[in-house]
C-alpha cells in the first residue's frame, strides 16, 4: 500500500470503532479506538507531511490516555448514556458519557507528561466530582479527522464515515456548529455529578428505553425519582454558572444570533428547550441593552 492507502485503511477502521464504542459498553473497545485514532493520526503526518498533531489539544490529551493504557494500567472506563425519559430533567448537547475515574487521570496528571499535555487534559475532558468525561473529547476529535479527509481528498469507504458526513451536512445545511463543549447541566436542583451516580444508565438501557416506546416500571420510577418541575422552577434553580454554561453552548452552536434590527435583540436559529429559550432570554438581553 502507499502511504495515502494505509492511511484510508486506518481512518476507515477508526469511524467503524467510532460508531462500534457508541454503541456499546465493552471497555475494550476504548482500547481499540484509542489505538486505531493514534495510528489514524501517525499515517496521516506520513502521508501528508503535515504534523497535524503538533499543537493539536484534543490529539495530544487523547494520546496520553491511549499511552497510559499501553504503557501502565487500564483506563477502566464506564460507559454510561442519559435515559431519554430525562431529557426534560437534564441539558446535554451528548446523551453519550465516556466515563474515567478521576484518580485515573490525576494519576496521568501527575506522571512524567509535559505541562502543555496536562493543560490540554484540563481543557479538552470534562471533569466531574468522581469522574472524567472524555467523550466529548472524541467526538471533537472525529469530526476533525473527517474534515482532515475531505481537505486532503482521502477515499473513505463504509456506511460509519457516510453517516459522520451526512450529520455534518446537515449541520452545514443548518449553519450549525460541528463541535460541542459535552457538560451536561441537571435541572431540578440535582448536580451534574450525582445526576451520573444516580441517574445515568447503561447503554444497554437507553437502548431498550429508545425502543421500547412504551411506559414501563423502569422508566416512570426514573422520572419520578427525579421529580420532573415546570422549566421556570428548573431555571430559577439553576446557578449563574449552569446558565453561563447553558449559554455558551448556544453561543458556540451558533442556535441564535444577535439582531438590532428587531424585538428582542436577537433571531433564534433552530428550535430551543424551554430552559435554553430562558436562559437566551435573561443572558443575550444582557448583551443588546
Amino acid at each position: 500500500m502507499t502511504p495515502k492507502e494505509s492511511c484510508e485503511k486506518e481512518v476507515q477502521r477508526f469511524f467503524k470503532k467510532y460508531y462500534m464504542f457508541t454503541a456499546s459498553s465493552d471497555s475494550d473497545l476504548l482500547n481499540e479506538l484509542l489505538g486505531s485514532l493514534c495510528s489514524s493520526v501517525e499515517k496521516f503526518e506520513k502521508f501528508s507531511k503535515v504534523k497535524f498533531s503538533k499543537g493539536n489539544a484534543l490529539y495530544v490529551a487523547i494520546k496520553a490516555l491511549r499511552n497510559f493504557s499501553v504503557h501502565e494500567s487500564e483506563l477502566l472506563n464506564s460507559s454510561k448514556a442519559i435515559n431519554p425519559r430525562d431529557i426534560p430533567n437534564v441539558h446535554a448537547e451528548l446523551h453519550l458519557l465516556c466515563l474515567l475515574p478521576r484518580k485515573t487521570i490525576d494519576r496521568i496528571l501527575d506522571g512524567k507528561v509535559s505541562d502543555y499535555t496536562k493543560e490540554s487534559i484540563n481543557n479538552v475532558f470534562i471533569f466531574y466530582e468522581n469522574y472524567v468525561d472524555i467523550y466529548p473529547a472524541i467526538f471533537n476529535f472525529a469530526v476533525d479527522l473527517y474534515f482532515l479527509c475531505v481537505e486532503y481528498g482521502l477515499s473513505i469507504n463504509g456506511s460509519e464515515f457516510d453517516s459522520m458526513k451526512n450529520s455534518i451536512t446537515y449541520e452545514i445545511q443548518n449553519g450549525f456548529s460541528h463541535h460541542v463543549s459535552g457538560k451536561i447541566v441537571g435541572l431540578n436542583g440535582v448536580s451534574a455529578s450525582k445526576y451520573i451516580d444516580t441517574y445515568a444508565v447503561s447503554l444497554e438501557e437507553r437502548y431498550n428505553e429508545m425502543n421500547q416506546g412504551g411506559e414501563n416500571e423502569f422508566g416512570m420510577h426514573h422520572v419520578n425519582a427525579l421529580h420532573t418541575t415546570s422549566p421556570m422552577v428548573q431555571f430559577n434553580l439553576l446557578s449563574k454558572e449552569e446558565k453561563s454554561i447553558i449559554f455558551q453552548q448556544l453561543v458556540d452552536s451558533k442556535s441564535f444570533e444577535y439582531n438590532d434590527k428587531i424585538v428582542g435583540g436577537v433571531t433564534i436559529k433552530r428550535a430551543l428547550t424551554p430552559i435554553e429559550y430562558l436562559v437566551m432570554k435573561e443572558l443575550a438581553s444582557r448583551n443588546t441593552k
